[in-house]
């Protein structure tokens, strides 16, 4: 399988979606869900890509979240990058958050709480973050981990 495709493929799979077909006539390359709401993005696998083509990339029309990955030869590692703009995210952030507050199936089992200085972060160390905890997991719980957080 060509390295593009294979990309565009992890990147759908990520999402738990599907590839479009390279000759569509989309400008998009897969489409997918996180929690029932739909995302559609970009694969670029690139040599280099500047932060501001990476920004245009990211701000078009339809596209939720721009995957990218580093060609760095034959048979060297790049993990592919996930880049949401921040009202993106701040959009499919909301919608999870309503989601788990109108619920008409929520459990009425008190939610497991975690220490104050509880890592949540899915990275070493954990950057800070402003979202509560069980919002995150839930994030990170819906993508497709299977072959963990960290491997291309």
């Amino acid at each position: 399988m060509k390295a593009w495709k294979a990309l565009e493929a992890s990147a759908a799979a990520l999402f738990n979606g599907k590839r479009f077909w390279a000759n569509s006539g989309e400008r998009l390359d897969f489409e997918g869900a996180i929690l029932g709401h739909a995302v559609r993005g970009q694969c670029k696998l690139v040599k280099t890509l500047s932060l501001e083509a990476l920004t245009k990339l990211a701000e078009e029309k339809d596209v939720d979240v721009v995957c990218v990955k580093v060609r760095r030869g034959k048979g060297k590692y790049s993990p592919m990058l996930v880049v949401f703009t921040e009202e993106n995210l701040q959009r499919l952030f909301d919608t999870i958050s309503w989601m788990a507050t109108e619920a008409p199936c929520a459990s009425s089992a008190p939610s497991p709480t975690l220490k104050p200085n509880e890592n949540t972060s899915p990275l070493p160390g954990g950057p800070p973050h402003s979202l509560g905890p069980t919002l995150q997991e839930s994030f990170l719980a819906n993508l497709n981990w299977s072959r963990g957080p960290f491997k291309g």
